[in-house]
């Protein structure tokens, strides 16, 4: 999902932090050069890999991109763990009607062509 916003992102990142919170992920900030980042993982998944979230603040392109993996690495258009589900759900919906956002594109593989 890429999230394409008018200036700024203040508070994006934030949204999905608290959605991600409230289904019971755990997130810790990341920092990519200029760009910070929220990482967000089911609360067990240091003992089994269960899926998890990226959301990427991109400041040069006005835009937050949100990936999420699935723990089916087999098949990389896997079904998400329903934390995972549930947090992006949970995002699309308190995003909705944000001034800030011009748009949202999502995508899943195998076709990334639309991001």
């Amino acid at each position: 999902m890429v999230v394409h916003l008018r200036d700024s992102s203040a508070g994006i990142l934030e949204a999905f932090r608290t959605v991600a919170l409230a289904v019971g992920l755990t997130c810790q900030w990341l920092q990519f050069g200029k760009d910070r980042a929220l990482q967000c993982t089911p609360p067990d998944s240091s003992e089994k890999f269960q899926g998890l979230v990226d959301v990427v603040d991109v400041q040069e392109t006005r835009s937050v991109v949100v990936s999420a993996f699935s723990s089916n690495v087999s098949t990389p258009h896997g079904e998400l763990d329903p934390p995972v589900d549930e947090a992006l759900r949970n995002f699309r919906q308190a995003i909705m009607g944000n001034p800030a956002v011009s748009a949202v594109t999502e995508c899943s593989a195998p076709d990334l062509n639309l991001c």
